[in-house]
C-alpha cells in the first residue's frame, strides 16, 4: 500500500468507477468527503458528463467538491469556474456534419447550459438525458452557433473504441482531444483539453501539486489523469489498457474501490 499521508487531492471518475453498474452512489461517499475536507483534502469529481449535471447529481456537497467536466473542459470549485476552454463553432459544425453520415453515430454539441441533439435522434432520449439534464432538440446540429467546449458521439452499438480507431481520432486527433469515455461514447474536446489538464488547472488554483494528487478511474479518458497524479489507480473492472497505466489497483466500481481508497487516505492523514 502506498504511502498516502501526502495526498491533498483525490480526483475521481464517475460512471463505471465511483457509482455502481445500477447508477447507485456508494452511501458513505458523502460523509468521506466531509471527513476529508476536515485534514486538508479536496475531492474532485473528473468526469465526461457537463458541469450542471454534475451539481444536480451532487447538491448536497456542492460546496465541498470540485467539479472537472466535459472531461477537463469545464473546472469549477464552489461555484467559481477556475478555467474553460471552447470550441470554435464552425470546428464542432464540421464535427456534426462528420457524425452525420456515419450510421448509427449521434452527435452531441455540449454548450456551457444545456446539450443540443437533432430531432432524429429522439429515441435515445433516456440515454441521452441519463447524462445531459439539460437536453434540447433542434432542427439541424451543424447550423448551431453558441459557447460550446465539447462535441460528443453517442454510440448506441457500443463500439465506441472502434470508431474512435476508424473514424474519429483519424480525422480529428491531430487538432483536438479525442477520447473514448465509455462503451457508447467519444468525446471530442480543444486541443490539449483532457482529464490531466482538467486536474492541473485545479491543483494550480488550489495550491495542490501533482506529487499530492491521487486520481482513480476505469476507461481511456481517465488515462491523461492517471498520468498527472502520483498516486493513480485503476479500478478492478477497468479496462487492462487502464490498469497498464496505473501505479495501482483498487476493488470495482461494484465493491465500493473508490471508498476503500478514500478510508485509506484518511486513515493515513489521521495517523
Amino acid at each position: 500500500m502506498p504511502n498516502l499521508e501526502n495526498v491533498r487531492l483525490i480526483a475521481i471518475d464517475m460512471d463505471k468507477t465511483l457509482i455502481t453498474d445500477s447508477g447507485e452512489l456508494p452511501d458513505r461517499f458523502t460523509s468521506l468527503v466531509k471527513d476529508l475536507a476536515q485534514v486538508d483534502v479536496l475531492v474532485a469529481i473528473a468526469s465526461g458528463r457537463p458541469n450542471y449535471t454534475l451539481k444536480a447529481m451532487f447538491p448536497h456537497l456542492e460546496d465541498q467538491v470540485a467539479f472537472i467536466s466535459d472531461n477537463g473542459g469545464y473546472v469549477s470549485y464552489q461555484d467559481r469556474p477556475l478555467y474553460q476552454e471552447l470550441i470554435d463553432p464552425k470546428d464542432y459544425q464540421t464535427m456534426a456534419r462528420f457524425t452525420e453520415a456515419i450510421p448509427n453515430n449521434i452527435g452531441v454539441l455540449c454548450g456551457l447550459d444545456g446539450a443540443y441533439v437533432a430531432k432524429e435522434a429522439k429515441r435515445y432520449d433516456d440515454a441521452l438525458r441519463y447524462y445531459y439534464y439539460q437536453l434540447n432538440y433542434v432542427d439541424d446540429l451543424t447550423q448551431l452557433d453558441l459557447p460550446a467546449n465539447k462535441f460528443t458521439i453517442y454510440l448506441p452499438n457500443n463500439n465506441s473504441k472502434a470508431h474512435h480507431d476508424q473514424d474519429y481520432a483519424p480525422k480529428f486527433g491531430d487538432d483536438f482531444s479525442v477520447a473514448v469515455s465509455g462503451l457508447d461514447w467519444i468525446d471530442i474536446t480543444a486541443p490539449g483539453v483532457d482529464k490531466g489538464q482538467g486536474i492541473s488547472h485545479l491543483g494550480q488554483a488550489e495550491g495542490i501539486s501533482p506529487h499530492q494528487m491521487l486520481a482513480i478511474g476505469d476507461n481511456y479518458n481517465d488515462i491523461p489523469m492517471l498520468e498527472v497524479a502520483a498516486y493513480s489507480y485503476a479500478v478492478d473492472n477497468a479496462h487492462d489498457d487502464i490498469k497498464a497505466v496505473a501505479k495501482y489497483l483498487a476493488p470495482s466500481n461494484n465493491d465500493q474501490g473508490v471508498i476503500q481508497v478514500m478510508d485509506q487516505v484518511l486513515q493515513a492523514k489521521q495517523a
